[in-house]
């Protein structure tokens, strides 16, 4: 069919269905004719934006237009007709919206369409027949106006105003306005809501004159700036997401980390935020039709915010009227629960058994009770008793109950049986009482409490109440009968944190369904003043949280953007770290019993029972044999022999049974059958669809023989292969792995080979190549060797005399070996199989073989650099080219190496740069630097080195599988050593000083009250004695651990000296024996942990240039960045600067393996240390260029590597985390003490001397000087 029949075709559709709608009854045809059309700029002006801007893989282009009359509406009919027969099998196009009865089928919602109108009228009403329901206002949206054109002052003043007035009102924001001025030029216009002197009104601009001669224009460019627009924000107080912090002036601040996420968002948008409270304190509210919601919900339902952030969950309830952005936290919905309440002193005393270990042994005490029992009862048990336990006992079972409390027995019986017996229960009951004893020592210390509630079973089988919000009520539709125990918490200023907080000590009668992340604040806060608010360790739900716009906004895509670089460069996960105590995360992994000593059960106890089971037996056997050994004298020669020991052995053969292979006659070519088969093997897989491409330059004949060849495999194959054409105008969205081509010869394959390209075909997939004329090896060499360049290995090309039909026809497959042995990177065509006419398919014939599971010693060029522990290159004396490599990474490519068979050839960037700098995709090789140039040039097969894994370089490179995680974090000098006289303090702590201080003050002022208060001298007698003259000195004397010479006679002061005695015995215990501890031990103050500590202490941070990008978003840092050069002698330089305490107040900005590497090998230059903050965590590999044919072989020797633990094993022997995990502990060993632990003890020594040395002067100052000697004489006096 012509382009004329297609384009009439077209016509008469359109013509005929707008006919239809309309109220005339006539028919008028209008008379299209191309040549005219073509020959009109709006045409390919739209067409060429359609093509540009509105292709999409999942939305299809929705056509409005409006007219007033029916010769205009034939005008748009001409204009659309023109349209659609240019991008006929690029775009999926729709008219018209959906019907109301259809909407709720609309899955997504349609955002691409194109309006015609004849004036701004007819846009809106147009427009008026939008519904958020249905469109999505953010999408793009061209308008074409039809129409005759107004003065352009008219136009731009008054019409587009207009118009974009009504865009605005709907938040349509990415949309173009189309006005032909003449015949040759069309303007396209756009509007501005957000600029630095208008906010919230759109400002009409001219978006580009076309058709433009010169650069390109960005029609649809994305938002990135409200240039410092306030923005309503509407929240209330749900801590630790939002907190509030109200200023002096009135201003509410946001607080919380979702308050940080916001505070970054303004900065980094450029814009301000107004808080606005949820109306009367509802907090999140109800969402429902308009005008029925409530709190929050109804601010950004009503738009009278522009968002609402404060815990919003992802509901799919309020996704029908509210628009949800990205998910940027997920945090999970629990019970917090009661306390246990704790064990009492006697439960204590059955704690270190299980309930299983007391029923047994209460099992078996009554078994020895009915033994006793039935031997003291008649005459005929009378032997019996004398025989099992002897006839001078009396009191058996007394005896067995006083051997189990740990007793002694005073007559013991002289038959072997009644011993036997005894010997056993003596084992038993040794065993039972010293593990019951030393499991009631441990478990009589603590005051430890029953476990609280732990899974949702428990909660909803006891009789606790559920508080919980309103809306958390939807968590339990699957269980109606908790409805009665439901307590809704009434809204309010942060009610659910009160409840969640009053859970560590104050409710019992109650379990609260709150986020975890509210407990987690709560035990943050009341970390070293209270005890821990306990939660389930089951979680009801997860828990997405997001911020809800109103349904046509059009900031969503804006803050998605951002709030996905935020999320994925880990800050939200730190500031939820920094807001909250999540160890209850980790106690729960712990065992049940907390830390406490586990309780014995029966399963421990296995082998005490079974001793006492073998103890009987053998005392049943002595009892037989003694039995016995009355009749027969000889038995105990006779039990000295051994009894044979017989077995029996069975043997049974296996029958080996072979299978056949039915091998399916098919019927039809030769030729066909080999690629069938082909196909059936290697190319049926579930996600992946197969590009057929089909290149002919010889004539119609060759390729008519294609499509026979294509129609009979299609036919045969169909069933379990989808297959997809290959076009030029149309490529396929993602590299296709599986690939037929049927050519005719070199030409042919040399147009396919110009048309491969990495963006939409995957280079180390599959790849058939079906050859419908004679080859030659000639032919074959250069199809190889283009392929080659390309890095297609999996390639084969199918080949065969078709015009051969007799019995000896045979199909030849070539394929080609990149690496042998003698002849590396040189395709030499290779047979890899040749099928005969009349025999069956060969399915043991591997048709893609491996071709990289040995590289025959070939070399691999590697770029790479000196970085440890990752890669170590060792250099030779000249020092100018490494002549060997080591490192954690470098180990690993040995490996590889060594499974691989292949040689390594290591080059090092130029100019001694490391990562080096990332082009874009459309830039060249030569934009790059390092290592990232080596590769893209192509002068590395690879490259390796710490290379994070990241969208930038995946854009131009390809990496491998991730084979380590690295920790970015900060490595920050050892604390200041204690001094000498520090660690004098350190026994006690500050709490304990302050009460050992207020004693001896109290003591001061009661004798300084009873001496200068004047009182009788009875009062002085009666407090500390009659013969005591220097009680201040006799106070110091007793607390130093002094003697007293003179002792009071009176009662109560020998009472209060008695206490003083005591009390000053137990503080000089404690403080001499700790004293002795700290003296030797090595002490520093702990470095600091966080970022704002840093900051706080006016830190500097250092850090290499090619880490700069991962520390953008730490805004608070950046100013005081020292960048240092990309070379890791600036790094050691750094460390060993912080290890000799040069830098103190310096961090560095590196990975935890570099510290732990410095520490292993320079760890007496001191260590260092890191903060236990994991800034960024970076997934580190291997990168190859796009058509490296090596990912995949080298993906699965990682793989395996990884599975054996190879890797991990390597990087053990370059660092060392021991230093990192903090102090080590003292060994508490007896050792002499040395002068330089004693220096404290010195310099109070020489303090006090000079105290004595200025009392002196003062005595001798005393003659002269008669107020002082007053003073003195008054102190001597005490």
């Amino acid at each position: 069919m012509s382009l004329r029949s297609v384009s009439t075709t077209i016509t008469l559709l359109m013509v005929w269905f707008l006919s239809t709608s309309s109220t005339r009854t006539e028919v008028v045809l209008p008379q299209v004719e191309m040549e005219q059309q073509t020959q009109q700029p709006l045409p390919d002006i739209i067409t060429g934006l359609l093509m540009r801007y509105f292709r999409h893989p999942f939305q299809p282009v929705q056509f409005f237009w409006s007219a007033s009359s029916a010769s205009h509406r034939y005008i748009q009919v001409d204009l659309m007709t023109t349209v659609l027969w240019r991008t006929s099998g690029h775009l999926v196009v729709t008219f018209a919206n959906p019907e109301a009865s259809l909407q709720s089928a609309v899955q997504q919602k349609r955002s691409h369409a194109v309006l015609f109108g004849e004036d701004v009228d007819a846009f809106e009403r147009l427009l008026a027949n939008f519904s958020t329901f249905v469109n999505d206002y953010s999408g793009r949206y061209l308008l074409v106006l039809t129409g005759a054109t107004p003065t352009l002052s008219t136009l731009v003043h008054v019409h587009l105003r207009q118009l974009f007035r009504a865009l605005w009102q709907r938040h349509i924001v990415h949309v173009n306005v189309l006005v032909q001025t003449n015949s040759s030029i069309v303007r396209a216009y756009t509007y501005v809501p957000y600029s630095s002197q208008h906010c919230g009104k759109p400002v009409v601009r001219l978006a580009a004159i076309l058709p433009s001669t010169g650069q390109q224009h960005h029609l649809y460019p994305p938002l990135t700036s409200l240039h410092n627009c306030t923005l309503q924000v509407g929240t209330f107080e749900a801590k630790p997401y939002t907190i509030l912090q109200r200023k002096v002036d009135g201003f509410i601040e946001l607080g919380g980390f979702e308050g940080d996420m916001l505070q970054l968002l303004a900065h980094r948008l450029q814009f301000r935020v107004n808080v606005t409270e949820s109306p009367h304190q509802l907090q999140w509210g109800v969402i429902g039709a308009p005008g029925n919601s409530t709190g929050t919900m109804q601010l950004v339902q009503d738009e009278q915010v522009d968002l609402v952030i404060a815990c919003m969950a992802l509901d799919v309830t309020r996704g029908i009227y509210l628009k949800a952005g990205w998910a940027h936290y997920t945090s999970r919905i629990l019970f917090a629960v009661p306390q246990g309440h704790p064990y009492s002193a006697f439960e204590k005393l059955f704690r270190p058994f299980g309930t299983d270990v007391w029923l047994a042994l209460g099992a078996l005490l009554l078994c020895v009770v009915g033994v006793v029992g039935g031997l003291s009862m008649g005459r005929r048990a009378r032997s019996l008793r004398r025989f099992v336990y002897g006839p001078a006992v009396r009191m058996p079972l007394l005896d067995a109950l006083y051997l189990l409390w740990g007793g002694a027995i005073v007559t013991v019986s002289s038959r072997n049986f009644a011993r036997s017996l005894l010997a056993h229960w003596l084992g038993f009951t040794f065993v039972m009482r010293t593990l019951y004893q030393g499991s009631l020592y441990l478990y009589l210390q603590r005051s430890a409490n029953y476990p609280p509630i732990a899974t949702l079973e428990q909660i909803h089988h006891s009789t606790l109440h559920y508080y919980m919000v309103n809306i958390a009520m939807r968590f339990f539709v699957d269980r109606p009968e908790i409805r009665p125990r439901v307590r809704f918490i009434p809204p309010g200023l942060d009610t659910l944190g009160g409840q969640v907080a009053g859970m560590a000590s104050r409710y019992t009668d109650r379990v609260v369904v709150c986020p975890q992340d509210m407990v987690a604040y709560n035990n943050r806060l009341t970390k070293r003043t209270g005890r821990p608010i306990q939660v389930t360790r089951e979680s009801i739900t997860l828990f997405p949280l997001s911020i809800y716009y109103p349904k046509k906004s059009c900031l969503t895509a804006l803050f998605d953007r951002q709030v996905g670089r935020i999320v994925q460069s880990g800050l939200v996960d730190l500031w939820v770290r920094n807001y909250g105590d999540y160890d209850f995360e980790e106690s729960r992994r712990e065992s049940s019993s907390g830390g406490e000593p586990s309780k014995l059960t029966l399963v421990h106890l296995a082998g005490a029972y079974q001793l006492l089971v073998g103890m009987h037996t053998l005392a049943m056997v002595v009892f037989l044999l003694e039995l016995l050994s009355l009749r027969l004298p000889r038995l105990r020669a006779f039990l000295t022999l051994f009894l044979p020991v017989l077995g029996n052995t069975t043997s049974s053969n296996a029958v080996d049974g072979s299978k056949r292979l039915l091998v399916r006659e098919t019927v039809g070519n030769h030729f066909s059958e080999v690629i069938v088969d082909a196909l059936t093997r290697y190319y049926v897989q579930n996600h992946s669809s197969t590009m057929v491409m089909r290149l002919s330059t010889i004539g119609q004949r060759a390729r008519d023989l294609q499509s026979d060849i294509m129609d009979e495999v299609m036919q045969r194959t169909s069933h379990s292969i989808a297959y997809e054409f290959w076009s030029k105008t149309t490529p396929s969205r993602r590299p296709r792995i599986f690939n037929i081509a049927f050519i005719d010869g070199v030409h042919a394959f040399e147009q396919l080979f110009h048309a491969l390209d990495p963006a939409h075909n995957d280079f180390s997939g599959y790849y058939l190549i079906v050859l419908t004329e004679p080859s030659t090896p000639t032919l074959l060499e250069r199809i190889f060797a283009l392929l080659w360049t390309l890095n297609v290995i999996n390639v084969n090309v199918i080949t065969a005399d078709l015009e051969d039909q007799s019995h000896w026809q045979s199909v030849l497959m070539h394929t080609y070996y990149p690496y042998r042995a003698g002849a590396c990177e040189r395709p030499v065509p290779h047979l890899l199989h040749r099928f005969r006419r009349g025999k069956r398919l060969d399915v043991s014939v591997e048709l893609f073989p491996p071709k990289l599971e040995n590289f025959h010693r070939c070399p691999v060029t590697v770029g790479t650099f000196h970085l440890p522990p990752y890669v170590l290159l060792h250099r030779g004396a000249a020092g100018d080219k490494p002549t060997g490599y080591g490192g954690f990474e470098g180990d690993l490519l040995r490996a590889l190496s060594i499974k691989l068979n292949f040689t390594v050839r290591l080059i090092e960037p130029e100019m001694g740069e490391l990562w080096g700098r990332t082009p874009s995709p459309n830039q060249s090789a030569d934009a790059a630097s390092g290592c990232v140039r080596l590769v893209l040039s192509e002068r590395a097969n690879l490259t390796l080195g710490r290379f994070a894994i990241r969208g930038d370089r995946n854009l131009v490179m390809k990496s491998s599988r991730s084979y380590y995680t690295v920790r970015m974090v900060l490595a920050v000098p050892a604390g200041r050593a204690y001094t000498p006289f520090e660690k004098l303090f350190r026994p006690f702590s500050r709490p304990t000083w302050v009460l050992v201080t207020l004693y001896l003050v109290v003591g001061v002022v009661v004798i300084g009250v009873i001496r200068l208060s004047r009182l009788p001298p009875y009062v002085r007698h009666f407090v500390y004695g009659r013969s005591v003259s220097t009680p201040l000195l006799n106070l110091l004397n007793v607390l130093f651990g002094g003697a007293l010479l003179r002792l009071p006679t009176r009662n109560f002061a020998r009472t209060l000296l008695l206490l003083w005695l005591y009390y000053c015995l137990v503080v000089r215990t404690c403080y001499q024996g700790s004293l002795y501890e700290y003296l030797q031990e090595r002490k520093n103050f702990s470095p600091l942990q966080t970022v704002d500590a840093m900051v706080a202490h006016d830190y500097r941070f250092y850090s290499l240039h090619g880490a700069s990008h991962y520390l953008e978003q730490l805004t608070a840092i950046l100013p005081r960045i020292t960048w240092l050069s990309d070379d890791d002698a600036n790094v050691e330089r750094q460390l060993l600067e912080m290890a000799s305490h040069r830098a103190p107040a310096s961090a560095l900005f590196t990975d935890v393996e570099r510290v732990a590497y410095h520490n292993r090998y320079r760890v007496r230059e001191g260590l260092v240390h890191v903060a236990n903050v994991v800034l960024v965590r970076l997934p580190i590999g291997i990168y190859y260029p796009l058509k490296s044919c090596l990912t995949n072989q080298f993906n699965s020797e990682l793989d395996g590597l990884l599975a054996s633990g190879y890797v991990n094993y390597r990087l053990e022997r370059y660092v060392n985390y021991d230093m990192l995990k903090g102090p080590v502990d003292h060994e508490h060993l007896p050792t002499p003490l040395t002068i330089d632990q004693l220096e404290g003890c010195y310099e109070t020594l020489v303090g006090l001397l000079l105290v004595a040395t200025g009392l002196l002067l003062l005595e001798l100052a005393s003659r002269w000087i008669v107020p002082l000697r007053t003073l003195l004489t008054f102190l001597q006096s005490e």
